[in-house]
């Protein structure tokens, strides 16, 4: 679920999604977000966004945001969805207060699950 963050090249992530998936199958997804409100906040007071591990273990653990090399926001998914003949069908908040975070998920969200289909299109 948490993965497409680390990998290379997220177009061609979903391009594979597309090919794997049956006309009529779904896909569940799961990604962090750059977006929400803590993210934000952290930016305002000039902290670096966390969207995995805190800033302060990265050298100690040797890595980077825990090996993040992408950022997201519910616009860039579906962006990269429609780019790859996907569709985004549903999108779903994770963790606590799941009804208050659906209200707004792209600001209260640290994470979001998201339901895939075939877009119809051909590329």
């Amino acid at each position: 679920m948490m993965l497409l963050e680390h990998l290379f090249d997220p177009y061609a992530s979903f391009r594979e999604i597309r090919r794997v998936l049956s006309p009529s199958g779904r896909a569940f997804v799961n990604l962090p977000l750059v977006t929400s409100i803590k993210n934000r906040t952290r930016l305002l007071f000039g902290k670096i966004p966390v969207t995995s591990v805190p800033y302060q273990r990265w050298q100690p653990e040797g890595h980077w945001d825990g090996f993040h090399l992408h950022y997201f926001s519910l616009e860039s998914i579906r962006d990269l969805a429609n780019y790859s003949g996907l569709k985004v069908t549903k999108v779903l908040p994770v963790g606590k207060f799941y009804q208050i975070k659906n209200i707004w998920p792209a600001l209260l969200c640290d994470e979001i699950s998201f339901e895939l289909v075939h877009n119809n299109i051909q590329l």
